[in-house]
């Protein structure tokens, strides 16, 4: 397993990973229909704060040899709508490699990347319905902070101490 950048080598396993997903993509970073020389550049440019209507980014994904089977977003700031709404890391496992631990994986190896930029406290946020987000991001010490319904969906946000 390895967690890291795409590169100009990975298209066809990145191709090959948006085509596996059947509903909406997570992380949204991922999805583009730019074409690839273009989203890899953007990946790279997601870092920066340049305007600050956005805040530094990194998405990365997970490898199982030449294969992707999740991604992560880590954000490294949070604006007043990422705390309601996304928090400090968005991460998705593929349909066709769920239930295998990457979920827990992804989400781990996103508190690490947090931890090395001195962040505390992790902010995570998912749908009340998403029974799956909300074991893992529990496994990982979430705390329920708060619930609340944005446009009929109820939402929950988890705060998790990654001082350690």
């Amino acid at each position: 397993m390895q967690l890291r950048k795409l590169t100009m080598r990975d298209e066809i396993a990145y191709k090959n990973y948006k085509n596996s997903w059947k509903e909406k993509m997570v992380p949204t970073s991922s999805f583009t229909n730019q074409t690839f020389p273009d989203f890899v550049q953007k990946l790279k440019k997601d870092k920066l704060n340049k305007d600050g209507k956005f805040v530094p980014a990194e998405t990365l994904f997970l490898f199982a040899n030449d294969v992707i089977v999740g991604g992560v977003q880590i954000r490294y700031d949070l604006t007043k709508n990422l705390m309601i709404e996304g928090g400090h890391i968005g991460y998705g496992v593929s349909p066709d490699f769920r239930g295998l631990g990457y979920g827990n994986q992804l989400l781990g190896l996103g508190l690490e990347k947090l931890r090395e930029k001195g962040i505390r406290q992790a902010v995570l946020t998912c749908n009340s319905s998403n029974e799956n987000s909300k074991k893992i991001i529990l496994k990982n010490h979430g705390v329920l902070d708060a619930r609340y319904t944005i446009e009929d969906q109820v939402k929950e946000r988890y705060l998790i101490n990654i001082t350690s």
